[in-house]
């Protein structure tokens, strides 16, 4: 939980996809075939496709988003986050939400 301007802030994490990636990652078809998966769930939960490849530094990185401004990103070596989300919390704490 982070307070951004006056905005309550949820970032739920890191985990691993556990699969590495080949292939020229600078053009979206070759995240295809681990995007599509990816994309199914996203949907069933409110975020947008994963749309074009990023880059920041060295690494490249799809992302989603949803209506709360919460942001999927799968990266390159297999990692996905989800950070950003807003919320409604006072204070702005882990326990505010019932999670802490």
């Amino acid at each position: 939980m982070t307070e951004d301007g006056g905005t309550c802030l949820y970032r739920a994490g890191q985990g691993e996809s556990g699969q590495s990636f080949d292939g020229d990652l600078t053009e979206r078809a070759g995240w295809d075939e681990y995007a599509e998966p990816v994309e199914e769930v996203l949907a069933e939960n409110g975020f947008t496709d994963l749309g074009r490849v990023h880059r920041r530094g060295a690494l490249h990185h799809l992302v989603a988003t949803d209506r709360h401004g919460a942001r999927f990103e799968l990266d390159e070596q297999g990692r996905f986050t989800i950070a950003d989300a807003r919320v409604d919390a006072d204070p702005c704490t882990a326990e505010a939400l019932g999670i802490g």
